[in-house]
């Protein structure tokens, strides 16, 4: 009984043991941006239109992919519902959303019914495998670029973290996109900040759809 005694007590402190390193391995995984260069901006950041949800709900975003265009925002911007309407402050008429047609984590995709927002300049969004650190991005808030670079990533490769050139006016850009400064289109939507003022790191969710 004794030695049985002294088993479960040796026993009870594994877990204060491999918790902690547990832990560490998960925020190495999230957190990893110790060491990366910074690459320089390859394009202009593409002229960009925002969208307006109901209600003053948050940002979004028109792309072009495989020749069809489409709107992307969050889905915490409408409680995870699909908003029956988005607004454009160069557009008279509203743009009536149709039907979602992509989602993933924090993110969704809508078709549209809108001729004046059409005859609009879209971003271009094409797949990508993989996001590299030091990646250069374009942030925008009100049609006005700021630069940025990938710093962090998740462990399951769609969240990811951009260190800012400059304080960035977070306020109201959830949903906005991400725009890699080396190819000129989507790579991700912007969901999180750490300032809504001045924000010096942002967050956002790869876009992952072969549609």
């Amino acid at each position: 009984m004794a030695l049985a005694g002294l088993i479960l007590g040796y026993l009870s402190l594994l877990p204060l043991i491999f918790i902690p390193i547990w832990f560490g391995v998960i925020a190495n995984r999230i957190h990893e941006n110790l060491n990366y260069e910074n690459m320089e901006p390859a394009v202009q950041a593409p002229s960009y239109h925002t969208l307006i949800g109901e209600n003053l709900s948050g940002s979004g975003f028109h792309f072009v992919h495989r020749e069809q265009q489409y709107i992307a925002t969050s889905m915490h911007q409408f409680n995870n519902m699909i908003p029956k309407q988005m607004g454009h402050l160069e557009l008279d008429s509203p743009i009536r959303i149709v039907d979602r047609v992509h989602q993933q984590n924090d993110v969704q995709i809508f078709t549209f019914e809108s001729k004046e927002l059409n005859s609009l300049e879209p971003l271009v969004y094409t797949p990508i495998e993989k996001i590299e650190l030091g990646t250069p991005v374009y942030l925008y808030s009100f049609d006005e670029p700021y630069l940025g670079h990938i710093s962090s990533r998740g462990s399951d490769l769609r969240e990811y973290g951009i260190k800012m050139a400059k304080p960035f006016p977070a306020g109201g850009e959830s949903g906005s996109p991400v725009v890699s400064a080396i190819t000129g289109n989507v790579i991700g939507v912007m969901l999180s900040a750490n300032s809504t003022e001045s924000a010096t790191y942002i967050g956002f969710e790869k876009l992952n759809w072969e549609e």
